[in-house]
């Protein structure tokens, strides 16, 4: 039992990483499943621990689970959130995305699309970029705040106040959402 908790630490962490809601979280998709997939190419090589039948099954099946994915991994979004992802940019490399082929992206992405932003904006450093930032940094990896909020509209739905309307329930749902974030700016301070 505990080769299994040890061999699913890893995803458990990468799940925590990439839940997060205060920080944008596309651009790690890159790096996390590519020590994911390690992590389970060395469970799988490995000469003692994680070595029972039922284990290397479970290991090998979790394996083309993520290989399934690999696709959806390597669209050009996810690629271009990377790349632009201050945390992540320096690694692209070394987990195996080719640089110049997401440069190429970028440029034909939004050579277009901002053109005139571009040339109305050429004192500027970086013009493009902070366009581009705009669009992908605010990506999320998962649902789960989303998933956050319509659980606690769903809390704030019950017995009681089931005939609230939609502005109702918008506007109490915002009221609890600022009340908690004044509690958390207190707490800072």
């Amino acid at each position: 039992m505990q080769d299994f908790c040890d061999f699913l630490k890893p995803f458990k962490d990468a799940t925590a990483l990439m839940s997060a809601s205060e920080y944008p979280t596309l651009g790690m998709v890159i790096p996390v499943m590519h020590i994911l997939l390690q992590h389970i190419h060395r469970a799988i090589v490995a000469n003692e621990g994680f070595r029972s039948r039922h284990a290397m099954r479970f290991a090998t099946a979790v394996e083309e689970k993520l290989k399934d994915y690999e696709a959806l991994v390597k669209r050009s979004e996810v690629m271009i959130a990377a790349a632009l992802d201050p945390r992540v940019k320096g690694v692209l490399v070394n987990v195996g995305v080719n640089v110049e082929e997401v440069m190429t992206l970028i440029t034909n992405d939004y050579e277009a699309e901002y053109q005139q932003a571009y040339e109305a904006k050429r004192q500027a450093m970086y013009p493009r970029i902070q366009l581009m930032a705009r669009d992908y940094l605010a990506l999320t990896a998962t649902s789960v705040p989303s998933e956050c909020a319509f659980s606690r509209a769903g809390t704030t739905i019950n017995k009681r106040r089931a005939r609230l309307g939609d502005d109702a329930v918008q506007a109490i749902c915002e009221l609890q959402s600022l009340l908690a974030f004044n509690a958390k700016s207190r707490r800072r301070d």
